[in-house]
């Protein structure tokens, strides 16, 4: 056993401190450690949903090697607890209402799931969802009102500031513009077309 020194003076004592541990049998402590990582892959699943990749980071950082993280998770897939397929499309139906698609697209991809499967999961939820592109311009129109936008403001820069935040937001340019212009009145309130 390990002694580990604590901040007041007392010490700590651990199992397992290293390879030449006694009573372990040789290669004991590889089979520990991959099991340790399945069952933190189970402990985390318990809890909320996960991507490959990000699981496979969370056991990266706990310091497990290679093999150890491509065992454990190799089990959990198996076992149909890791699904990016699936993840994605609860994470469509779960945000479709708040975010932009493009937003949506950029934030899965951060979380590791594969381009083809989204491709695949868009399709799909654009094709059950065809008004889709009247969805996204209520969210403009809801983004705007929480902004304060005030459509009667001649202010180059307060609309060309808005319109960025949009654009930022993953809202297609000309969606952004069209209802801009359409919140305000016919006439170009920013000069926005010399943008």
């Amino acid at each position: 056993m390990a002694k580990e020194n604590l901040p007041d003076g007392k010490s700590l004592k651990r199992r397992g401190a290293g390879a030449g541990s006694p009573g372990l049998r040789p290669g004991a402590e590889k089979e520990d450690l991959a099991l340790r990582a399945y069952r933190q892959l189970l402990y985390l699943l318990d809890k909320r949903d996960y991507t490959h990749k990000q699981l496979e980071d969370k056991l990266k950082k706990g310091g497990y090697s290679p093999e150890e993280r491509a065992e454990a998770l190799g089990k959990v897939t198996a076992l149909g607890l890791v699904n990016d397929t699936s993840y994605a499309r609860r994470y469509l139906e779960c945000f479709g209402g708040r975010k932009s698609l493009k937003k949506m697209r950029c934030e899965l991809m951060q979380k590791g799931i594969e381009r083809d499967i989204l491709d695949e999961v868009f399709s799909e939820y654009e094709d059950e969802h065809p008004e889709r592109e009247e969805t996204e311009r209520e969210l403009i129109i809801r983004a705007l009102e929480k902004r304060h936008f005030n459509p009667e403001s001649r202010d180059r820069k307060e609309f060309a500031s808005h319109m960025a935040y949009l654009m930022r937001r993953g809202f297609r340019s000309s969606d952004v513009y069209a209802v801009m212009k359409v919140f305000g009145s016919d006439d170009d309130p920013a000069g926005a077309e010399g943008m």
